[in-house]
């Protein structure tokens, strides 16, 4: 039992949010005493904190049903790390050196050559060259596309399937209730393979025919795992299911193209990392060690910024199975449509640079840098934003201790 819930008071993605905490038993009452100390959300007696560490208070149980702020040990030790850091960014000391700034923990920082980028003509001609659409469909990638309910686009896109639906679903990373393939699963006549590893969400009904695995889901089980949940399919003869939707915050895109080699789904949904335009291909690795650091930075407040990949690394990956860009919906989603079935729904290869300047700035687009950055990255020259990205993204995994952790960058 804990007396304040996981992370009191903890600032998540910019909000600050306040769960209430209850006093502990009048025995451990005399253990402590106040106002000098106060409980954190693990039993630790910790100092209250100083009006200065206000980032990294919450709200924790003092004495006599008094309330008081108190730093959260884990808190804690990410400041003092972050500080450390920071020091030796100023000092020149590590591989980020004079070239980065970290004003805000929370955004890159920005090289301030990035902000007098001269772009010619030729540069914008260069970065035409890498797309892969061609369509400037503008009720795809309209504001209005972006915000429209996930839910709603999924369940209207598998009517539209018609003829062609097998009522198969895969859904890797499925423990939201917020999630279009639990849409689909409790209002339609569906079968299909839930994974996640927290489980299904609470008070959810299971829908017959969804099988949910609790487990996480790796390069190297991906195959058992289908196997699990009647996806018979194998490379060379991939099973054909009506749709498959990847968000696990790491390595998205790696998963995502090892499961289409077993299963070819008409429509594959996938969460983008927003803060990197075309061309640029961003794709995280996999790593046994990602989700102990995701969880770790996440409880002190911290997402990770340098996860999943960019629009361009997902529709590079996908293009080699026969996908194109179809539109963008949900806040952070993208749809990726068969060659198959894309005449049946209206078409698809939309140009990926037109959509992502339609929507970059809108304000339910989760960044993760600096909005400037992601603008000189989408104006500059290719071989500019390319190295830039480089720098700033190794130097933030080191300052966030994962550069063992590997990534993939190209255009």
């Amino acid at each position: 039992m804990r007396f304040c819930d996981d992370g009191c008071n903890l600032r998540r993605g910019g909000v600050r949010s306040t769960i209430s905490c209850h006093p502990p038993s009048p025995r451990l009452a005399y253990m402590l005493t106040p106002p000098e100390f106060c409980f954190d959300g693990y039993w630790t007696a910790l100092k209250c904190c100083d009006a200065a560490d206000s980032f990294w208070m919450q709200q924790c149980w003092k004495g006599e049903q008094k309330s008081g702020n108190c730093c959260h040990s884990w808190a804690l030790q990410a400041r003092d790390h972050l500080q450390e850091k920071l020091r030796q960014v100023k000092s020149s000391q590590g591989p980020c050196a004079n070239a980065f700034d970290l004003p805000e923990f929370t955004n890159m920082g920005m090289l301030k050559a990035a902000m007098t980028w001269e772009v010619t003509d030729a540069d914008l001609r260069a970065r035409e060259s890498f797309k892969l659409g061609h369509r400037h469909l503008q009720d795809r990638c309209s504001h209005e596309a972006l915000r429209e309910d996930e839910e709603s686009a999924t369940v209207r896109l598998w009517d539209l399937l018609g003829h062609r639906r097998t009522g198969r679903l895969l859904n890797i990373g499925a423990g939201s209730y917020s999630d279009p393939l639990w849409a689909i699963a409790l209002q339609r006549n569906v079968t299909g393979l839930f994974l996640d590893p927290v489980g299904p969400p609470k008070k959810l009904p299971s829908p017959e025919g969804i099988r949910f695995v609790s487990e996480f889901v790796r390069p190297s089980n991906i195959p058992s795992l289908l196997r699990r949940g009647g996806f018979r399919g194998r490379p060379g003869s991939p099973l054909p299911i009506d749709f498959m939707k990847v968000d696990v915050d790491s390595c998205d895109c790696v998963l995502a193209s090892i499961a289409l080699r077993f299963v070819r789904p008409s429509v594959i949904i996938m969460e983008i990392n927003w803060s990197l335009p075309p061309p640029l291909r961003f794709v995280r690795q996999c790593h046994e060690d990602w989700s102990r650091k995701w969880s770790s930075w996440s409880s002190v407040g911290f997402l990770l910024s340098t996860h999943g990949c960019s629009l361009s690394g997902a529709l590079a990956e996908f293009s080699r199975f026969g996908y194109s860009l179809f539109r963008v919906a949900g806040s952070v989603n993208a749809f990726f449509v068969h060659r198959d079935v894309a005449d049946l729904l209206g078409g698809a290869e939309v140009d990926e640079v037109f959509c992502f300047n339609q929507v970059w700035q809108d304000s339910s687009i989760i960044r993760y840098v600096h909005w400037k950055l992601s603008h000189d990255w989408r104006t500059g020259s290719v071989d500019d934003a390319l190295g830039h990205v480089w720098g700033n993204f190794t130097c933030y995994d080191w300052v966030f201790n994962i550069s063992h952790i590997p990534f993939a960058l190209a255009v």
